[in-house]
């Protein structure tokens, strides 16, 4: 009977003292938030009248989700485009650049939920 105290006594001193031990997974905190990189133009030189390609990229396998705006100058000449993303794609074409010569090209990404914004200044070539 002594012995039968004892197990039991001890079965319960381990049951009480492994509770207080366990706690939460040690994992990585979420970061919350995926870093985009600085949307960059895939094709730098285009024919007048022509789309110039660009693409944003983000950290890991994530596709972006958000609104790029590409806004293009040249002189007093002004091509502008909007393009949602929704998780499908990378690539995005911008504004048709007419008229030969150095065109600037502003391109805001704005993300939604976890996605950064994003901006960058590129130079397009028209020939």
């Amino acid at each position: 009977m002594k012995k039968l105290v004892i197990s039991l006594l001890a079965a319960a001193l381990m049951t009480l003292g492994l509770a207080g031990v366990s706690g939460t997974a040690s994992a990585a905190p979420y970061p919350g938030t995926v870093p985009v990189s600085k949307p960059a133009p895939v094709k730098k030189v285009v024919r007048s009248g022509g789309y110039t390609k660009f693409s944003i990229a983000t950290v890991g396998n994530a596709k972006p989700v958000g609104t790029a705006r590409v806004t293009c100058r040249k002189g007093s000449k002004v091509a502008k485009r909007v393009w949602t993303f929704t998780g499908t794609n990378t690539r995005f074409n911008g504004p048709k650049l007419r008229g030969k010569g150095k065109w600037r090209c502003k391109i805001h990404f704005t993300g939604v939920g976890v996605f950064k914004n994003s901006k960058s200044v590129v130079y397009v070539r028209v020939r």
